[in-house]
Parts: C-alpha cells; sequence; structure tokens
C-alpha cells in the first residue's frame, strides 16, 4: 500500500511525497498542533490495529482534532472527514473516520473548514479561540494534552513531558479544585497523566491549596519523585511514582484577559 507522506503540512492537498506502508498498516491523515499552535496535518502510514481501536472508542466529550484512516492506494490526501473511498477494486472500500477525545474552545482556522464550539463563562468566546487556539480552556487557562498529539506524544517520561510544555511556554499542569481534576481526566479519557509538581510545589508558581495524596502511596515513595494522577474506582488519587514510567500529560498556561 503506498501512502502520502508529510509532516506538519500547512495544507494537506499540497503533499507530494509518498511511501510505502508496511505490513496491517494503512494511509491516515491527522490534524495537530505544532510548536506555534497552528493547526497542521500529518499524513503517512498507521496501524490499522491502532485505527480501528480508537475508531471503536466511545466518550461524552467534545471532540475536536481528528484522523481518518483509508485502505486505498494514495487515499489520504485531504483533510479528515472529507476523504471519499475511490473503488479500485471491486471490493468496498472501508473509510475510518477517528476522533481524538478532547474539550475544545471555539476556533476558526484558515486551513481548515471546521468550527467547534463549547461554552464557557469567564471570558468571551472570539478572545478565547485567538489566544488558546485548538487547545481547551477552563476558568481563564488554556490546556493542551498530549493525547491529541497522537501515537508519537502519548505517553512519555516526566522530563520528556516538562520540556515539551516549556519550549511551549507552558508548564506541566497544576490542579485547584475538584472542577479542574475532572476536566483534566476527562482530557485525558481517565488516563494517568503527570502533574507540575514537585514536593508541594507547583511548577506554574500557583498555591498549592488542593491535593489528593493517596496516604498509602504517599509515604513509601522510595526512589519515586514525581506525581501522576490516577482515577481509582470513583476517586481521583495522586500517586508518587519513578520520574522514568511513561504518561500522558497536559501542558497549562494562564490565558491574558483581552483589552
Amino acid at each position: 500500500l503506498r501512502c502520502y507522506s508529510c509532516n506538519l503540512i500547512g495544507d494537506p492537498l499540497k503533499c507530494q511525497t509518498t511511501e510505502i506502508c508496511g505490513d496491517h498498516k494503512i494511509c491516515v491523515v491527522t490534524e495537530t498542533i505544532d510548536s506555534a499552535f497552528n493547526l497542521t496535518y500529518r499524513l503517512g502510514c498507521e496501524n490499522e490495529q491502532d485505527c480501528s481501536d480508537i475508531a471503536r472508542r466511545s466518550s461524552d466529550v467534545r471532540r475536536s482534532l481528528t484522523e481518518q484512516c483509508c485502505r486505498e492506494d494514495l487515499c489520504n490526501r485531504g483533510y479528515p472527514r472529507s476523504l471519499t473511498a475511490r473503488p479500485t477494486t471491486p471490493s468496498p472500500t472501508t473509510v475510518t473516520t477517528r476522533p481524538t477525545h478532547v474539550i475544545t474552545t471555539p476556533s476558526t482556522d484558515h486551513t481548515t473548514r471546521h468550527q467547534h464550539h463549547v461554552p464557557t463563562s469567564s471570558l468571551h468566546l472570539s478572545s478565547i479561540a485567538e489566544r488558546c487556539p485548538h487547545g481547551h480552556s477552563l476558568d481563564g487557562y488554556c490546556y493542551v494534552g498530549s493525547i491529541q498529539y497522537g501515537h508519537q506524544w502519548s505517553k512519555v517520561n516526566r522530563h520528556t513531558a516538562d520540556t515539551y510544555c516549556r519550549n511551549h511556554n507552558m508548564t506541566l499542569t497544576s490542579i485547584h479544585s475538584k472542577d479542574e481534576e475532572m476536566f483534566l481526566t476527562r482530557l485525558l479519557q481517565g488516563n494517568p497523566f503527570w502533574l507540575g509538581i514537585k514536593d508541594i510545589h507547583w511548577d506554574d508558581g500557583t498555591n498549592f491549596n488542593f491535593n489528593r495524596w493517596d496516604s498509602r502511596n504517599y509515604h513509601s515513595s522510595t526512589n519515586r519523585n514525581c506525581v501522576v494522577v490516577v482515577v481509582s474506582g470513583e476517586d481521583y488519587l495522586w500517586r508518587t511514582e519513578s520520574c522514568d514510567q511513561h504518561h500522558y500529560f497536559v501542558c497549562k498556561r494562564k490565558m491574558h484577559v483581552a483589552s
């Protein structure tokens, strides 16, 4: 199978490079975000099972960034959700659209034709879209979750996560309320994720006024210097772990109020 292959291209219709996919791989086009928070696209090959597994997931979280997989030669040059199967063989071709489950603010991008809406009470919708493009906002903060970047950025060690956030002028997330914790947990689809905390000091300098320490874990944390949030039944717990473990992460920054 031959697929178009471009990384972080502004217009997927302009991709010209191709590659031969290996066994059990199909073509994919993926919405993603570059280092300047611009909406871009990645085209290439994807494990067929990975595409199928994510397509079967369900969530009540609103969706924005998407991927679309297809099983024809050179079928992935275009925008996700817009690809059509061209019947090059007698058997029908299946096209699978798989959403990445994220909470999103209203956004309009000149390279795409989609708009996404979620209500907010603290800031004007248009200003949020400008100051948190393709991210997720809550109470004046912008959040970008690693899970939306696809498999490349899904799970990393704590140092890599911290470096990635700081390179984007953000920090690993802090948590200051049950609402924020639930918001982040939904954003990461219930998966464990790194916190931006050392001892009781947040990396972003905000006050330490909320915690969910797992007492059974916190006081027996030999050689465990980093903290993750895990879902345990109906509860959320903060547990110390080796910083070399791989988890999802969320970058966070304060949005300046528009004048």
